[in-house]
């Protein structure tokens, strides 16, 4: 009612209740200057009279608001199931974007491909788009929504960041060309801050360059552009792991189901035969299943079953089965 952003918005907190001792170090290292308490004024996190923004408390080193926070969990498979890495942080924005960074490299492994003189490393994501993503989804996020709080969420085949609120304008960001999409800041004193550390432009590209930074990776190809969707209290951006193969997509990767008995065990028969045989056994048997059966490893039967067209996965994770639309046997006669 008041036509102000939230970040505008006097506190009652006093300039002498908060130090800023983050914000300093980062401003001295990003413009190699000298950090001035009469900065604070400037970017507007203090007003006057002494009284801190919404914009200053999230920013102090004090920041007492809970839901200024960030999940951040290393998932099995494709699906929200069971977690291999999971942790909490909360802060001030300077402490989540360093906390995200430092979970997400943690998790960025890295593949390597051998050139004639070198090993050139491919990691699994671009780590400059990741940041952007984290500082797109700091800046932008609606910070008058409580009870949520910003995620990474990183799966085997992508890395999703989710950010509560919307594109500032109500419009859905799939239905929008990235070429012509303005600058519209629901946060503009955090986004100016932002700026002045070198992390955003004012032109409103971060999410192209998301895209951009991507494509430089080593091996990748467009099935592996990051994507965004919203709807009007939520912002997601996917970013695909540009070292998952394409043939595992459709793999389930840990299905829970018992394992007859009586499967046979791979012997003298082809290998390609024998999974057939088992999916016809069991249509909901997990190729770590078969790889326990027939002391393979689980990729290679994966890659397996990725040379063989007649054989689908229907559905996903556990409510999926496999189907055979035509046997080895009947199409060697």
């Amino acid at each position: 009612g008041r036509n102000r952003t939230y970040d505008s918005l006097v506190t009652e907190y006093r300039i002498g209740d908060m130090t800023f001792d983050a914000l300093s170090k980062i401003y001295n290292k990003q413009t190699r200057l000298h950090f001035e308490q009469k900065l604070l004024q400037s970017f507007s996190l203090v007003t006057e009279d002494g009284y801190l923004t919404q914009a200053g408390v999230l920013f102090s080193d004090q920041c007492p608001y809970r839901h200024s926070s960030l999940y951040c969990t290393r998932w099995d498979g494709f699906e929200k199931d069971d977690a291999s890495d999971s942790r909490e942080y909360q802060g001030n924005l300077l402490t989540l974007l360093e906390a995200g960074v430092q979970f997400t490299t943690l998790h960025n492994k890295k593949g390597w491909i051998k050139l004639p003189n070198k090993r050139l490393d491919t990691p699994d994501y671009s780590d400059r788009a990741i940041f952007e993503a984290l500082v797109n989804a700091l800046i932008h996020r609606d910070y008058s929504i409580l009870g949520s709080e910003i995620h990474i969420d990183i799966y085997d085949n992508r890395l999703v960041i989710y950010s509560p609120g919307g594109m500032f304008d109500g419009s859905l960001i799939q239905n929008r060309d990235l070429n012509e999409v303005p600058s519209k800041r629901r946060n503009p004193i955090i986004a100016d801050v932002f700026t002045q550390f070198g992390y955003m432009e004012k032109r409103g590209s971060g999410l192209r360059k998301i895209r951009n930074e991507t494509a430089k990776l080593p091996g990748y190809s467009t099935e592996k552009q990051p994507s965004f969707r919203s709807q009007y209290e939520s912002f997601f951006t996917e970013i695909p792991n540009n070292n998952y193969k394409q043939e595992d997509l459709n793999v389930p990767q840990n299905v829970p189901q018992s394992v007859p008995q009586n499967v046979p065990h791979s012997s003298d028969k082809s290998l390609d035969l024998w999974i057939e045989e088992q999916i016809r056994i069991n249509p909901k048997i997990t190729t770590d299943e078969m790889a326990k059966l027939s002391d393979k490893t689980s990729k290679t039967i994966k890659r397996h079953i990725a040379k063989m067209p007649h054989i689908k996965y229907i559905g996903r994770g556990n409510n999926g089965h496999w189907e055979v639309t035509q046997s080895i046997k009947s199409k060697r006669l």
